[in-house]
């Protein structure tokens, strides 16, 4: 038997199947549609990927920020108001030393 011929009525219907080439959005990596389902209870289940990077790789990721930091450099002007926008001093409720923006 040969397949229907190619309609836009069924080209939208195949587009439309759910989980057809659908990514759910949100965890990492992403998941298709059909990975996806709700359990007895009514709440949404997916596959828990919990890959961590062990505790030696931490030594390289601070160097990887300090690295970024140098890269970014001092910013513009001497003093906390030169350093942060002016909406962020005005909503400020607490102490910003200059050494925190060094």
């Amino acid at each position: 038997m040969d397949a229907p011929a190619e309609t836009p009525l069924l080209r939208r219907i195949r587009e439309s199947v759910i989980g057809d080439d659908q990514v759910v959005p949100g965890p990492e990596p992403p998941l298709r549609l059909t990975d996806v389902h709700y359990d007895a209870d009514g709440l949404l289940r997916y596959p828990r990927h919990a890959e961590r990077a062990p505790d030696s790789e931490l030594p390289r990721y601070l160097a990887d920020a300090r690295a970024c930091f140098a890269a970014a450099g001092a910013g513009p002007g001497g003093g906390p108001g030169d350093l942060v926008s002016a909406d962020f001093e005005h909503l400020r409720w607490f102490e910003l030393p200059a050494a925190c923006l060094a």
